[in-house]
């Protein structure tokens, strides 16, 4: 539904692993929404940003739920034809049920990775309105998918309350950059605690 610049935590995955795939070699193709100017296609090797205006209206009340103009059918037509598999990010959106129903049409397999499960909200209608999707086009999703991605025991348990194969479901959580999150050497610690005036003696 978004990708970066968007913030987000699907957005922060998805960008990661399309680039990963590019970079091992793998034509891979994102289709997403533009919902700010700053939202430009992209290209670069392997790897294909194409987005789709979309209204953001409802992000203003906290239910982040683009709504597709028309192109989004005939690029989804277009990709999902060519395409060896299709990656679908969360069964919540537009986006991801005409994904689903093109693969569907194609007989191309589909790769779900559900994030979440029902997300608290404050406001009655929008937790109305996920039951309803989920309930629907949401449900659609996880029948058409080939496998669907959990990040955690509580998203698979939403989906086996929702009547899905225990069989399709592969646990893979989230990764870690470790180029950013790593073990610090002795000497980058005494750096750190001289830089903050910390006893070299003292464990933090």
């Amino acid at each position: 539904h978004y990708y970066p610049p968007h913030i987000g935590g699907i957005e922060i995955v998805t960008k990661n692993q399309a680039e990963l795939l590019a970079s091992e070699g793998y034509n891979v193709t994102v289709i997403t929404s533009k919902v700010t100017a700053a939202e430009q296609d992209a290209s670069s090797k392997n790897l294909k940003v194409i987005r789709i205006g979309a209204w953001n209206f409802s992000e203003k009340f906290g239910a982040p739920f683009p709504i597709f103009s028309p192109r989004l059918l005939s690029a989804l037509f277009m990709y999902t034809r060519s395409a060896d598999v299709v990656h679908i990010h969360d069964s919540f959106y537009m986006s991801s049920f005409f994904a689903a129903l093109f693969s569907r049409m194609f007989k191309k397999p589909v790769v779900l990775t559900q994030h979440v499960e029902m997300i608290a909200h404050p406001t009655a209608f929008v937790m109305f309105i996920q039951r309803l999707v989920y309930a629907t086009t949401g449900a659609c999703i996880f029948r058409l998918s080939t496998r669907i991605i959990t990040l955690n025991d509580r998203v698979e348990n939403f989906l086996l309350a929702r009547g899905v194969e225990k069989e399709k479901i592969v646990a893979l959580p989230n990764g870690t950059d470790q180029k950013l999150f790593h073990p610090v050497t002795q000497g980058e610690k005494l750096a750190l605690k001289k830089k903050y005036n910390l006893s070299p003696k003292a464990v933090y």
